[in-house]
């Protein structure tokens, strides 16, 4: 690598890799795909603002079916808006398609609608008529997340529904409510579409379309296309996710079990043999939401045939499970860092993914090819970034820089260098966030005790993709390694623990900007020039170096910079939104991928944070009818908890493996001194 430059991404050093079906291709926010029943080279995408849109593979510019976005509930959070579709089975000669959409309540004591409808498509235009929509269930949401909204027809030609617990678990074992359920109708018979040999189809101890209940949240579920059978990945609440075979008449245990485990979770026993355990299941050191796909019934990964393809939505970890060998244990395919929505198949049984972000986002699993590219360098004294002689120091054509208030990282101290690209400049957002061009390369080193432990690498691919590398310093501190595998993790001195590839990207979210302390509010702070040795404001020493393509952006001017407590009584509104906006926000934010809709940037009001008074959106921490935040309670409090936790509830959910009790007493003292909400 000549001088500290990105390169081209290293390849994947897994056997598979997703690769993109329309490069140049961005979808914004995308929630389901299917290939055109008649055309194999046509997508369709379902779109979380509303649209339903097609596109052609080899040219790949969108054509907009059907808008809804005037029919969903207004709400931050990702798991309302346009969620899934379907085509009629007999398409096109039956032109309907079938959307599950979330929107405005109809009831005020609820908070969303759940919609499934029908429409009506002209298959030679590929234009949707609103006007022939027809509603087939609009059911009230008490709450803002666990919607489900998964539509698939099954082989026996009736279509199936998911719908999540709408926020209140006690609604799963309810099948009276749909909430919880999957639910199996048959479209073709007109209202009320009950499917025959449903569970309760006489209507006797629960709702005649339930097919199956006991869920939280099923966010995707699909049908083998060689047996039929249905699998689904449930999303856990505090500490497991699972994946189930889906029966008819089944109760899968939600709120009762999480997984296989007692809720409360150490509960000894919780024994109902009217409950099915899960096929398989993951804690949250795996990951933390669920996303079932497909059996691999394709023929270009033969390796692959007969097992379940199932991910994380957070980490794309994506596992193979071998279903019809009777389900071993499960093999690591992949493992990328992006934030995985939902799964599609072809026509000839082949799988893809859709990714949350990014050009290219709907993706095909491949073989991996041998030799496709080279990994970074071995030692960090060749990668161009560092002296060579002395990689303890940057290279010379680096640019130091400090940030205000630093992450959480435990006892590590860190020192923080940029490299941009020759003649390539930053453009300053509005709101003051940095834009890094391609091939940038942020450089941080980590010290404990003031020897140095690690060293990362956070590249901006010629890809336009965003990826971290960590190198462990030798004993000796003469140079650093890389670890190399994207699974690669290793343990440090003390509770210092390295991240894998993968983890970089879940808190260097694309919500917030990848690069994290590469703000204004950040960076406005007094430092030392280094021509001159003079005290300047770093933003304008910047601006002297011409590293702005737009020195007057009205995010340069930063009224209040990022700041930490005053000392240690104070309990300001201030000091707390710049701890939450550092180590917070980076997930809980809009477009972020932290669950519910909490908005913990330090330019948002208290009411705007949306922790005021409000309810958790997930159980556990053992605070008992608890909010978010209770003004004068912090043991009432979740934020609380959630920042003491010293399991896997714990926020952030990566990096140091330590609570931050220094921000957990200025969280307390400030909830202490709060007299109300606004």
């Amino acid at each position: 690598m000549s001088g500290c430059r990105a390169p081209q991404r290293p390849p994947s050093p897994y056997q598979y890799h997703l690769e993109p079906v329309a490069p140049g291709l961005a979808l914004e926010l995308p929630t389901a795909a299917r290939p055109d029943p008649t055309n194999p080279g046509r997508w369709w995408v379902t779109l979380q603002d509303g649209r339903l849109v097609t596109f052609l593979e080899d040219t790949p510019s969108l054509e907009t079916v059907v808008d809804v976005s005037n029919r969903l509930v207004q709400h931050r959070n990702f798991e309302v808006g346009l969620l899934g579709f379907a085509f009629h089975p007999e398409y096109p000669a039956h032109p309907w398609i079938y959307l599950s959409y979330t929107g405005p309540p109809e009831q005020s004591d609820t908070e969303a609608t759940s919609y499934v409808t029908a429409l009506r498509v002209d298959s030679e235009s590929r234009r949707g008529d609103l006007e022939s929509e027809i509603v087939l269930f609009a059911i009230p949401l008490p709450g803002v997340m666990h919607h489900g909204g998964a539509l698939e027809f099954g082989p026996d030609g009736n279509l199936y529904v998911s719908l999540g617990d709408g926020s209140r678990s006690e609604n799963s074992q309810d099948p009276q409510t749909l909430l919880g359920s999957l639910l199996r109708v048959d479209v073709d018979a007109g209202s009320p579409y009950v499917a025959a040999a449903n569970p309760f189809e006489d209507g006797i101890g629960g709702r005649p379309e339930v097919f199956a209940w006991g869920l939280r949240n099923l966010w995707k579920f699909t049908f083998d296309r060689w047996t039929g059978e249905i699998w689904g990945g449930d999303v856990g609440s505090e500490d497991r996710e699972e994946v189930n075979k889906i029966v008819a008449g089944g109760n899968y245990g939600w709120p009762i079990r999480e997984g296989s485990l007692c809720v409360p979770i150490g509960t000894e026993s919780c024994p109902d043999d009217r409950l099915i355990d899960p096929v398989v299941e993951f804690d949250h050191s795996e990951g933390d939401a669920v996303i079932s796909g497909y059996v691999y019934r394709g023929s270009a990964l033969p390796l692959l045939w007969g097992k379940l393809l199932y991910a994380d939505f957070r980490a794309t970890r994506l596992w193979a499970l071998d279903v019809d060998n009777g389900a071993r244990a499960p093999e690591l395919l992949l493992e990328e860092g992006e934030e995985l929505t939902s799964f599609a198949e072809d026509h000839d049984g082949e799988v893809y993914v859709l990714l949350r972000y990014g050009t290219g986002n709907l993706r095909r699993l491949a073989r991996q090819v041998s030799g496709a590219g080279d990994d970074l360098p071995r030692d960090l004294s060749a990668t161009g970034c560092v002296d060579e002689a002395a990689p303890t120091r940057p290279a010379a054509h680096l640019l130091g820089y400090e940030v205000n208030l630093p992450f959480w990282s435990g006892d590590g101290r860190k020192n923080r260098w940029l490299a941009l690209p020759d003649d390539r400049t930053i453009e300053v957002r509005d709101d003051g966030d940095f834009d890094l061009p391609v091939g940038t390369v942020a450089m941080k080193s980590f010290r404990i005790a003031g020897r140095l432990v690690e060293t990362r690498l956070f590249m901006h691919h010629p890809d336009g993709v965003w990826a971290g590398y960590s190198y462990v310093w030798d004993q000796d501190q003469r140079d650093a390694r890389l670890l190399r595998g994207a699974d690669e993790r290793g343990d440090g001195p003390g509770t210092w623990a390295f991240p894998s590839r993968a983890e970089c990207v879940q808190c260097h979210t694309a919500a917030a900007g990848r690069t994290l302390g590469l703000e204004a509010a950040q960076l406005a702070r007094k430092v030392v020039d280094p021509r001159t040795g003079n005290s300047v404001d770093q933003i304008e020493l910047w601006r002297r170096l011409g590293l702005f393509s737009n020195p007057d952006a009205p995010g340069l001017a930063v009224s209040r910079p990022l700041a930490g407590p005053a000392d240690d009584a104070d309990a300001s509104f201030n000091a707390v939104q710049a701890y939450l906006h550092v180590n917070c926000s980076i997930c809980h934010r809009p477009g972020g991928p932290g669950l519910g809709s909490l908005d913990l940037r330090r330019t948002s009001s208290l009411s705007e944070m949306g922790v005021c008074n409000a309810a958790p959106q997930v159980e556990g921490l053992d605070v008992p009818g608890g909010a978010l935040v209770r003004p004068g309670d912090p043991e009432g409090s979740v934020l609380l908890a959630r920042v003491v936790d010293e399991g896997t509830r714990r926020m952030p959910p990566v990096g140091e493996v330590r609570v931050d009790y220094g921000g957990a007493a200025l969280i307390q003292r400030w909830i202490t001194a709060l007299p109300d909400c606004p």
